[in-house]
């Protein structure tokens, strides 16, 4: 390829960072992340990366050493420390704090059996005998997760790579995936799933280029299936595998790996807790959960119809965020198609072939998985297989000739990634980037936009802003009237002010939109109690709420509190004793008890 037409895509790519930051950060926020930065410094950085890529491009510079097993292990290690250093700082990503809050309770346990299951264990042994907070466990998990995977991205360069040039040119393109944030700290359990496909990549790119490791690559899938629903996509990929294999003559090793394929998929997912047949119900009956908010416009979980311009620009962003230079992959192909010389491109070799529909599937994923949380929180549910779109770029572009330009594509690497990263170091960067994002009302669905506002309350309630954490409960209010929760969460707030009678009214709209919700009932009892009124109805609600939850200690203390207000001490006594069995330390149930007895 010549030095000026990769000079041109380069320079494309970079600017169309300059032009998501400049006009429409919201709108393409997979490639604005300069955004949350002073202009100064986006403007400064944009200059020097162009000025660098001109003059690297003109004159290659040799490689330095690549390196081999030991040389990654320790380049591993290293990189693990930068990730603990660079780790993010505010997680609003995703169902991660589902798993911290309901202890694995998440939806997720349907669709990736195996990261759920591990993960809620490594949380609750980590509490137990550690004393780790769940977030300190998930984010060491992401690292450690992150120690292995770049030593497969290094390893799975050495073996596609002839020379090193071209070894360091694959490493920088897969380093260059928006993907490592998974790396950097994420309270979630999708670096596991980044590292576990890389690994699939290296031993089903080995099986390519090597007969002996065949029987290993195939197999290879069936331990990737139960991590999560979505590695479907590399299904057709691996099927060409098998049927490569199996023209090639090695028709034994196929027919030993196919059901042994199945039965480790199957196996791992009995020991992560599923039933025999969840693995196949999840993976086929399980794709309506994705796509049925596409079709629905009636549920809160719409956001826009299939295939229509937002779902496009949804699918855009993600793409953009996990793997930029993918965008070089089309041009450099035809480049490489019309010389006559290159007819044995990428395009024409079994790992191209095998990297191509795995990189097709991936992007079918993409298309079909509806982002029911919206852009912020689903971006890293996929954002694995930017590993497998940047494999596919790396070796179309040895195969054009451009694989000695290792240094433009680090200098393009460092100008989308590092700011991408660094941003979610920092609260008030991370915070400044995502209300441009929720201000773009095309990519969120009502119930998206509401989640992400209760994301936010919970985040300033922590830190200590009531008035500030309020107001975001009245935004997931107003954006999904219907959800209980939110009403719940809005209530609470009100008591934390003090405002007794609006609580009151946000309870009884949670209950009455939400019957069998035991927490509206719950606490609708409490705010009732202290104010003294209507003390009988505040009872029903109490039961109810122990009708729907009858171990929970909280609402055991919620009934004592109303006998106390009714002036039934005895039975007060007896719903306070009773929280002290389900709970015993507990504070609260103890005071009221010595009340009673004074």
């Amino acid at each position: 390829m010549r030095p000026q037409r990769l000079l041109t895509m380069l320079f494309a790519i970079v600017t169309l960072h300059v032009l998501a930051w400049a006009l429409a950060p919201g709108r393409l926020w997979g490639l604005s992340h300069l955004a949350a930065w002073p202009a100064a410094w986006a403007w400064g950085a944009t200059a020097v990366v162009l000025l660098l890529l001109f003059v690297a491009t003109r004159r290659p510079l040799d490689a330095p050493p690549f390196p081999g097993w030991r040389g990654a292990v320790v380049a591993a290690l290293v990189a693990g420390m930068l990730f603990w250093l660079l780790r993010e700082r505010t997680h609003f990503f995703g169902d991660g704090y589902l798993l911290i809050r309901d202890r694995g309770m998440s939806e997720s346990v349907t669709r990736a059996p195996l990261l759920v299951a591990s993960a809620t264990r490594a949380v609750r042994l980590a509490d137990s005998h550690l004393g780790f907070a769940a977030e300190t466990t998930l984010a060491l998990l992401a690292v450690v997760a992150g120690v292995v995977g770049i030593f497969l991205l290094l390893r799975l360069a050495a073996s596609i790579g002839s020379d090193r040039t071209e070894r360091w040119t694959l490493a920088i393109l897969l380093a260059s995936a928006g993907s490592v944030q998974l790396f950097f700290g994420h309270v979630e359990y999708y670096a596991a799933l980044a590292a576990g496909v890389l690994l699939y990549l290296a031993l089903a790119t080995r099986a390519l280029a090597r007969e002996r490791w065949t029987a290993i690559g195939l197999w290879s899938y069936g331990a990737l299936l139960p991590l999560h629903l979505s590695t479907l996509g590399l299904a057709p990929a691996h099927a060409y595998l098998f049927a490569r294999a199996w023209r090639a003559g090695r028709r034994r090793q196929v027919l030993l790996a196919l059901p042994g394929c199945l039965l480790l998929a199957w196996g791992l997912t009995r020991i992560a807790g599923g039933g025999a047949s969840e693995l196949a119900s999840t993976s086929f009956a399980g794709w309506s959960r994705y796509t049925d908010p596409f079709f629905d416009a009636s549920t809160a979980r719409h956001a826009f119809g299939f295939l229509s311009p937002s779902h496009l620009l949804a699918v855009a962003n993600d793409l953009l965020l996990a793997a930029p230079l993918l965008l070089v992959v089309l041009p450099t192909w035809w480049a490489a198609r019309r010389n006559a010389a290159r007819q044995s491109s990428s395009m024409a070799t079994a790992l191209g072939r095998f990297l191509a529909l795995a990189a097709l599937g991936c992007v079918g994923v993409n298309l079909l998985f509806a982002r029911e949380l919206g852009p912020y929180r689903d971006w890293d549910i996929l954002a694995a297989y930017g590993f497998v779109g940047l494999t596919f770029t790396g070796v179309v572009l040895l195969r054009a000739g451009a694989g000695r330009y290792w240094l433009p594509y680090l200098l393009c690497a460092l100008y989308h990634t590092l700011p991408w990263v660094v941003m979610n170091a920092s609260d008030r960067a991370v915070m400044t980037h995502l209300r441009l994002v929720l201000a773009e009302e095309s990519q969120w669905s009502p119930h998206a936009h509401a989640y992400m506002h209760e994301s936010l309350a919970i985040y300033y309630r922590e830190r200590g802003d009531e008035e500030a954490s309020l107001r975001e409960y009245e935004a997931a209010v107003q954006a999904n009237p219907a959800d209980s929760r939110y009403r719940v969460g809005l209530g609470n707030r009100y008591v934390q002010r003090g405002d007794m009678r609006a609580a009151a009214r946000e309870y009884q709209q949670a209950v009455e939109q939400r019957p069998g919700y035991a927490p509206g009932h719950n606490n609708l009892a409490f705010v009732l109690a202290a104010l003294g009124e209507e003390l009988e109805r505040a009872r029903h609600h109490a039961q109810e709420a122990l009708r729907l939850d009858p171990s929970n200690a909280d609402y055991w203390l919620t009934l004592a509190r109303v006998e106390v207000a009714d002036g039934r001490r005895l039975q007060a006594g007896e719903a306070a004793r009773r929280a002290l069995t389900l709970r015993r330390s507990f504070p609260a149930a103890e005071e009221l008890l010595r009340g009673l007895e004074e």
